[in-house]
């Protein structure tokens, strides 16, 4: 029986995420490792227990023999091993998708049987593939997806819900993962609420690196509106709009210009807001009416999570009447906003203490706004 406190995972699929995807693999040395594999596992290695998840339907095809996938596996658990990275199992699926067997994605029975076998937190688990099952199978496991653009992931990125994170490679998924953290099990549970409850068009106080803010669906104007309720908030006032991905940026911004782009690179996430022309889809009332939205990608890991999780970017000013100073404890939140607010996540002192730099865009060079 497992003993401990139960640790969180990554399961891995492997062709087109760990090695190139190369079709039916018979030979050990027809596997490719990609280039960031090794160094990205080793980053993560210390905080998670690894698997591997693959689907081999050529062996229920008769173009592969159970025996020739196990050559192929071994060697890349072998290959991980001498790097010092440990696999604690592999699953193989052998059917094909059009067969209903138990195993194959994207249900979640290779991921129940790693929880039992070897205590896995699976709400604090990850689940990382180039395909949209890889993302299903996360989600009905009640563990997060991140979804890769090597192997697959090109070809079938319009089929990925929203809120999903999209990596280019195995090092941009590794550092999304210690960016968004390892969280216990009570948190994790916040956090799930949390989102529900911001899918549902309520407001929660959410952590960042900067200060708490106040945070609500930004596409949903009745939702956005509370906010400005709640802080007793003019409605002349913008907004800030809070996102966890680089892709929902196009949501909200109809340009965004080189120096902005650049300014991201190097300042994402963190406490750096910028201000760019807006798209339609963004509600007036979180811009004020304005042809502008203000968008940043907060530095903190509960924050990123919720965002992600609620599928949808949030709006967040400061969790404060208008007028106040702005907090940076769940206690100051209390203290201030009481029972107004559905939810308070509390994820500690707030690292900077002081509200964002504000950088517009709107003019030929970058102009500040407000220090921060």
């Amino acid at each position: 029986m497992p003993v401990g406190l139960p640790r969180p995972a990554i399961f891995f699929d492997r062709d087109g995420t760990l090695i190139e995807d190369r079709g039916h693999l018979r030979l050990p040395s027809d596997m490719v490792l990609y280039p960031d594999t090794l160094s990205a596992l080793l980053r993560l290695k210390d905080h998670y227990l690894f698997f591997i998840v693959t689907h081999q339907p050529g062996i229920g095809l008769g173009i592969l023999s159970l025996e020739d996938v196990k050559r192929v596996n071994d060697h890349l658990v072998s290959a991980l091993s001498q790097a010092g990275v440990a696999i604690a199992a592999v699953y193989c699926c052998p059917h094909g998708r059009e067969q209903d067997c138990e195993c194959i994605k994207p249900k979640p029975h290779f991921l129940l049987q790693a929880a039992a076998q070897f205590n896995v937190d699976l709400s604090r688990s990850y689940v990382i593939g180039d395909h949209p099952h890889d993302v299903e199978l996360a989600r009905n496991a009640g563990a997060t997806g991140i979804y890769l653009l090597t192997g697959h992931g090109q070809k079938h990125l319009g089929e990925i819900p929203r809120g999903v994170f999209v990596a280019e490679n195995m090092d941009q998924a590794a550092r999304r993962i210690l960016e968004t953290g390892s969280f216990s099990s009570k948190d994790s549970e916040a956090i799930h609420r949390a989102a529900e409850i911001i899918r549902r068009g309520g407001v929660v106080a959410l952590p960042t690196e900067t200060v708490y803010g106040l945070g609500a669906d930004a596409f949903n104007p009745l939702a956005v509106a509370r906010i400005f309720e709640v802080k007793n908030r003019p409605y002349f006032d913008p907004l800030i709009v809070h996102i966890a991905d680089l892709g929902e940026l196009s949501r909200l911004a109809s340009h965004i210009p080189p120096d902005a782009e650049r300014l991201i690179q190097r300042c994402w996430p963190g406490p750096l807001t910028i201000v760019l022309f807006k798209k339609e889809d963004v509600p007036d009332i979180v811009t004020a009416g304005l042809p502008t939205v203000a968008v940043r990608m907060p530095n903190h890991p509960m924050a990123l999570r919720l965002i992600q999780e609620a599928g949808c970017p949030i709006a967040a000013p400061s969790a404060n009447p208008f007028g106040y100073v702005s907090p940076t404890t769940a206690d100051h939140v209390r203290g201030q906003l009481g029972d107004r607010v559905d939810l308070i996540l509390d994820g500690g002192a707030c690292a900077v203490g002081l509200e964002s730099t504000i950088i517009s865009f709107l003019e030929k060079r970058p102009r500040l706004l407000r220090p921060g």
